[in-house]
This record gives C-alpha cells, sequence and structure tokens, in this order.
C-alpha cells in the first residue's frame, strides 16, 4: 500500500527546498531529498509509519482532532533542545 501525499505536503517540502516522494520502503509513509551541490536530488530519510496516521490524515476526518493532536505535540516536544517549531 503507497500513501498518497496531499498537495499541501508538496508545497510545504517545496518551501523548505525539498523533495518528496512516496516512499519505496514498505513501512514508511514519505522518503525526502534535498539538492546537492551538483543539484542533483539527494535521498535524506524515510518518515512517518505506515501504521500510524498523521496530521493530514486527521484533517481530513476531523479538523479540531489535527488542531488538538499537534498542540499536544507541540506542547510535548518544547523542553527537547533540537526542537524548533519554525522548522
Amino acid at each position: 500500500m503507497t500513501y498518497i501525499i496531499n498537495n499541501i505536503q508538496f508545497e510545504i517540502a517545496k518551501q523548505l527546498g525539498l523533495k518528496i516522494k512516496s516512499s519505496t520502503r514498505k513501512n514508511k509513509k514519505i522518503d525526502v531529498y534535498i539538492k546537492d551541490k551538483n543539484r542533483d536530488w539527494k535521498y535524506i530519510k524515510s518518515i512517518g509509519a505506515l501504521g500510524y496516521n498523521d496530521y493530514y490524515d486527521y484533517l481530513k476526518i476531523d479538523k479540531d482532532i489535527a488542531y488538538k493532536k499537534r498542540k499536544n505535540y507541540h506542547n510535548r516536544m518544547k523542553h527537547h533542545p533540537d526542537y524548533d517549531i519554525n522548522g
């Protein structure tokens, strides 16, 4: 089963200078790429487990649930040293 990436996710990746595709790994949702010095797309990482919902899945179900889960995530992560809410 492949994960269908939303247009919003493509736009956000483009703003960050990244390229995303459906993952080639069987248990992941998205493969992330970045341009290297030769202007080729270099694989960075596969993200998102297929068995779990993400923010965009929850948006399809109910916006209130999605916002609540995002707020709870930010509250959990704000004390982590590597966490930056702005990306």
